[in-house]
């Protein structure tokens, strides 16, 4: 196959699944709880991704991660534990003082 066969090839194949995904998506969910879906989803994507990050670790020879730097890189991505710890009050909330078209005299 010549370079251009295969690129055309690659986006048709790019383009079935990105369409097959959102109607596999909508089927799955009228049987299955929305957040076990995202983590099937989620656990398909690493199984067909790992082998593909091992051939390319293979082949650029550069050592595997160790625990201490996923766990580092994973916990760079969350938000601090003290913005799930502190309570959504009020007082964060910006201040609405009058509606606009809503003019309140203070009168029943």
């Amino acid at each position: 196959m010549n370079p251009p066969a295969i690129l055309y090839t690659l986006v048709l194949l790019v383009m079935v699944f990105w369409s097959g995904n959102y109607v596999a998506g909508k089927i799955a969910l009228r049987t299955i709880p929305p957040l076990l879906f995202v983590g099937v989803r989620i656990g398909m994507a690493a199984i067909l991704m790992l082998p593909i990050y091992a051939w390319e670790r293979r082949r650029s020879r550069l050592p595997w991660p160790t625990r201490a730097q996923i766990f580092r890189f994973a916990r760079a991505l969350q938000p601090p534990a003290s913005d799930w710890l502190r309570p959504r009050t009020m007082e964060r909330l910006p201040a609405i003082t009058k509606l606009p078209g809503k003019e309140t005299s203070g009168e029943a």
